[in-house]
């Protein structure tokens, strides 16, 4: 739930806390990363979302084999999978991960 908010004075820095404020709240749906162990492809995505400080949630399907069946149910068979909201790919795709978050530089 929001607070009401006043803002006399709008620039990117004042929008950039709003977003950040949202998002460290829990507002906003965060990214889940489901990964195998051994998965290079798993790693570099883990990476790119590191380095580009977005914040994901990651579940190990090998440690959680019920997230296999969501998966399957789904339609994909090999990891890593990102999903968030109603968007869903797999693989590492760079050009993909841009689309589903906002980098702030």
């Amino acid at each position: 739930r929001l607070n009401k908010l006043y803002l006399f004075v709008f620039s990117d820095i004042t929008w950039y806390a709003i977003v950040i404020g949202i998002i460290r709240k829990g507002l906003l749906k965060m990214i889940t990363v489901y990964t195998k162990n051994n998965c290079m492809q798993c790693t570099m995505t883990k990476k790119w979302l590191g380095k580009n400080d977005v914040d994901f949630k990651e579940i190990n399907i090998e440690e959680h084999p019920e997230a296999i069946v969501h998966l399957k149910e789904l339609g994909f068979a090999s990891a890593p999978v990102i999903e968030k909201d109603d968007f869903r790919f797999s693989g590492f795709q760079p050009e993909k991960l841009k689309q589903i978050v906002w980098i702030w530089k």
